[in-house]
């Protein structure tokens, strides 16, 4: 700064995260000099030009009882490799350091849960149900269930470098963010294309390669953008396959056409370009579009369409072949989906070559967590008859005096691990009340049966999971079971007003409305159980009326 006593024009501090700027303080008041700022507390986050609204000045400070402070000498250790955001069914964080002195370096990982002051230590006993490893290394590794580890979503972490026991270095912060069965993923990859080798145009082993996806719990809109394939031999992968889609009305026609044929009875693909937008929880197959049409018999996945056909006519995906299947070193697979809400999940999966048999009809399958394929087989050219480890024929959820009887039947299992009953109070927030054993390997129906003796007065919400070996998870639709007053909630028109009039609600509910189109337009957390709102609303438009509480989550529509 310059000379004159407190700040002047001169000051300046600013916060940057790397290169990038995240907030700005300077002196830019002409004439006024001052020696403690303090942003106001109605201000909610960093700006990156200093706004002179944003702040309180004083002008007059004592210095006289500050004290001493005794600043540690020596140089800190180097951090080269800093924790990365990582979005997985467990937590992995990894630093690399460089002692400063030549010292001996030790480690301390530090989470947050997103809500607390301040950081903890991390520690075996506060991530319980799971296993913790490394969390005074340089590797810090919590493993568990999908389910278990999902319960940490949204924490932070960052490890703490010292080294001689004085001098250290924080790391920066990263967060974990779970993994859901919900996410778009790849479920499996045909690499040993069957060929038919009849002399046709399309006996070419990259022609009859497929790859077949999982579209994630939102819509899709089909474009190259949206939709990106990697493959190579490192990670992360390079090669492009999704440059390029193509409508191909004729290759859908005769493909369903050979699986009407072999019996499928209704239409089972559909191509996705002509369709312009792929539904939410989608099947999509991304194949060339001069497959052989009696390369394959798809009939095992009848009744598993819809499936959405994606042509690529990306100039990577060559007709001589674009899988490895014959190597003693790993191969890559990065699918990035951004769905219609602008969500980007970007997952990483590989395979070894070397787990194929050899022989035409080899496939790897995969689980929704990333990472190595989970099967290696074949089925003769009659591929993908394992896609759903588990069929569900019923869920449901009854009250039964003071407990709820929940009960389900599976019409066949693949590989099931084991069943986890689910409860919530919120609709939101699930937790583990039971684990039931599954099957394994059933094509019979079976019944199951839970109960929860202690539901909670209000609503409780129910869903089941069921785990596969390799931790995929296949869920039910979620089932909410009442106990205590049934709220209830009466919409009237007045003139230019809306009313809402309510009783029964749990304390601190809270009502919402929307447009017909979804869009936010007022929101009220109310503190009563009973009463009525008055909002202003336009003539004949229709709106969408939300009610959440402990005892309910409903949803009318209203027209003004």
């Amino acid at each position: 700064g310059g000379t004159t006593n407190g700040f002047n024009a001169d000051d300046r501090l600013e916060l940057y995260d790397g290169a990038t700027l995240i907030d700005d303080w300077h002196e830019a008041d002409v004439g006024v000099i001052g020696y403690t700022y303090k942003r106001n507390t109605t201000i909610t986050g960093p700006n990156t030009n200093y706004t002179t609204a944003e702040w309180t000045f004083t002008s007059t400070e004592s210095t006289a009882d500050l004290g001493t402070y005794a600043y540690p000498s020596g140089t800190p250790p180097t951090i080269s490799v800093q924790p990365e955001d990582r979005t997985s069914c467990s937590i992995e964080m990894n630093v690399t350091a460089t002692p400063a002195s030549g010292g001996t370096l030790t480690y301390q990982w530090l989470y947050n849960d997103g809500s607390a002051a301040g950081w903890s230590n991390v520690t075996a006993g506060a991530f319980p149900s799971t296993t913790v490893t490394g969390a005074t290394t340089a590797s810090l590794s919590i493993t568990g269930t999908p389910t278990q580890v999902a319960a940490y979503d949204g924490y932070q972490f960052y490890c703490l470098v010292t080294e001689d026991g004085t001098c250290n270095k924080a790391a920066r912060a990263a967060q974990f963010d779970a993994r859901e069965s919900s996410d778009p993923y790849l479920l499996s990859a045909m690499i040993n294309a069957c060929v038919p080798n009849t002399g046709g145009s399309c006996d070419n082993e990259g022609e009859n390669e497929f790859v077949l996806l999982q579209s994630g719990g939102a819509d899709l809109v089909v474009n190259p953008t949206n939709i990106v394939l990697k493959y190579g031999a490192s990670s992360p992968p390079t090669n492009t396959f999704t440059d390029s889609f193509v409508a191909d009305a004729t290759a859908t026609t005769n493909l369903n056409n050979v699986n009407t044929t072999n019996g499928c009875g209704t239409t089972l693909f559909i191509d996705a370009v002509t369709t312009g937008t792929i539904p939410a929880n989608s099947k999509i197959m991304l194949l060339d579009p001069n497959i052989c049409v009696d390369a394959y018999d798809f009939s095992n996945l009848c009744s598993q369409g819809p499936i959405y056909l994606l042509f690529s006519t990306d100039a990577t995906w060559t007709t001589t072949g674009n899988f490895v299947n014959t190597s003693a070193t790993l191969r890559y697979y990065e699918l990035s989906v951004t769905d219609i809400n602008g969500k980007t999940t970007t997952t990483e999966f590989n395979y070894l070559p070397n787990s194929l048999s050899g022989a035409d009809g080899d496939y790897a399958e995969f689980s929704y967590c990333g990472g190595a394929a989970h099967t290696y087989s074949n089925d003769g050219c009659a591929p993908l008859k394992n896609i759903l480890p588990v069929e569900f024929l019923n869920f449901t959820a009854s009250k039964q005096k003071d407990k709820v009887r929940l009960e389900w039947t599976t019409a066949s299992e693949i590989n099931s691990d084991y069943f986890e009953v689910l409860k919530s109070t919120d609709g939101e927030n699930f937790y583990v009340i039971e684990t039931l054993k599954a099957a394994g390997n059933s094509s019979v129906n079976i019944d199951y049966l839970s109960y929860d003796y202690s539901p909670n007065q209000g609503a409780n919400y129910y869903q089941i999971h069921e785990v596969d070996f390799d931790n995929s998870i296949t869920n039910t639709p979620v089932r909410v079971v009442q106990f205590g007053k049934e709220a209830s909630v009466l919409v009237s028109s007045s003139n230019s007003e809306m009313s809402i009039s309510y009783t029964n609600l749990s304390e601190n509910s809270m009502i919402e409305i929307f447009t017909i189109e979804g869009k936010p337009i007022y929101t009220d957390n109310i503190k009563l159980t009973s009463g009525n709102i008055l909002y202003e609303a336009k003539k004949n438009q229709q709106y969408l009326i939300r009610i959440i509480s402990n005892t309910t989550v409903k949803t009318i529509k209203y027209i003004h």
